[in-house]
């Protein structure tokens, strides 16, 4: 995990060098459940996800098991929630789908412009610019 982790913090800082917002970071392949057990091991070692959000000063949007119907159902251009909408693989996918969506909202509301009126008459409008 620790080689996949430094490809990573390289595109982190890639990011920020040429000023690419990170909106949140998704640990993939984070832990394998067992068709035996039904228990979760991580069979890559633990914390990467949230090593790397707190490197990229971004939020941890959620893990995504290792799973091989994932590749399959994407093979085949299947969404996993639609493959298997009550599996633990469709439920850490609608996860990440949920904070993301509530991340851009922010993210979105911080950026929003703004529409100032001058009593003096006219109209402003301040638009952000990307950095």
């Amino acid at each position: 995990q620790e080689v996949a982790l430094q490809d990573v913090y390289k595109a982190v800082n890639m990011c920020h060098k040429v000023g690419i917002p990170i909106t949140g970071v998704v640990e993939n392949e984070s832990y394998f459940v067992c068709d035996g057990c039904d228990k979760r091991h991580e069979i890559f070692g633990a914390g990467g996800g949230e090593k790397v959000a707190a490197f990229a000063e971004a939020p941890l949007l959620g893990h995504v098991p290792l799973d091989p119907s994932i590749r399959e159902w994407s093979d085949a251009g299947t969404p996993v929630v639609q493959a298997a909408p009550q599996s633990v693989v469709a439920a850490a996918f609608r996860e990440v789908a949920e904070r993301m969506a509530d991340r851009c909202s922010v993210v979105n509301a911080r950026r929003a412009p703004q529409l100032t009126i001058d009593r003096k008459g006219g109209t402003n409008r301040h638009l952000p610019i990307a950095r």
